[in-house]
């Protein structure tokens, strides 16, 4: 977990824990791609800012307590709780990785860029919708400007949709299936051709993710998450144990509207 954490910061992306996304009895697929891309569920309340630190987590005089600093992720929301952009900073505080996200004047995702440290354009991602306003299609695009991949969307029912990415430059494929109950994802089977595997999670009555199972090519990790809350019943640590051995500490700061 440690190891997938840094390579996880490096690449930015979070798609090994895209199963914790969920707003209960509201699930769509922004929600999917708001944890899958930007790395957070959305929040409760009018949140204006929070900063997340990943530590590693270690046990003294009987508590749980921070151990080293992997990294440190910060996000902005506008006044209609959407995320607009994200910071992710190096143990050290050196900026790694930063997202800026737009919205269209309806607050419908339009699109949404990946800039390197150095503030150097890496990829940029542009949203289509169908007419019910139902994310359809991801087109990615390089700093070029030339098209990557793409990530289609198909409704099967209102509790399982199929997502298909395809690598134009190489046309390799994989495909998840989302399963949802409740409004949240409860799993997530994938084939990569190479890879093959699921992810199923259970939740509290917060929406939050308490156990998780990752299977990837007979390999089975098991997750479990413990939390403390705010007021607003969002969470501001959560210590993360790995096949029931203590992993890590995140701790968040919020700040409100």
């Amino acid at each position: 977990m440690r190891k997938v954490l840094k390579v996880m910061f490096v690449f930015l992306f979070f798609l090994s824990l895209v199963s914790c996304v969920g707003n209960k009895n509201n699930f769509s697929v922004e929600d999917y791609m708001f944890f899958s891309q930007y790395g957070v569920q959305k929040p409760k309340g009018d949140v204006k800012y929070i900063r997340a630190k990943i530590f590693d987590a270690e046990e003294k005089f009987g508590e749980v307590q921070r151990g080293d600093l992997y990294g440190t992720i910060d996000y902005h929301f506008n006044k209609d709780n959407r995320i607009k952009e994200k910071s992710i900073y190096h143990g050290d505080g050196e900026l790694l990785k930063k997202i800026i996200i737009h919205y269209d004047n309806n607050d419908l995702l339009q699109n949404w860029a990946f800039y390197d440290g150095d503030g150097s354009l890496e990829d940029e991602t542009i949203v289509n919708y169908d007419k019910d306003n139902r994310i359809t299609l991801l087109n990615v695009y390089d700093n070029k400007h030339k098209l990557e991949s793409k990530i289609h969307f198909k409704y099967e029912s209102k509790d399982s949709i199929k997502v298909d990415y395809i690598n134009v430059k190489d046309n390799k494929s994989a495909k998840d299936t989302i399963q949802l109950k409740d409004g949240l994802i409860v799993k997530v089977a994938f084939n990569s051709g190479k890879e093959v595997g699921y992810t199923s999670s259970e939740y509290n009555d917060k929406g939050d993710i308490i156990n998780m199972i990752r299977e990837r090519n007979g390999i089975k990790i098991t997750y479990r998450f413990v939390y403390e809350y705010d007021l607003e019943d969002n969470w501001i640590r959560k210590i993360t144990y790995e096949d029931n051995k203590l992993d890590l500490v995140n701790e968040r700061v919020i700040e409100y509207y």
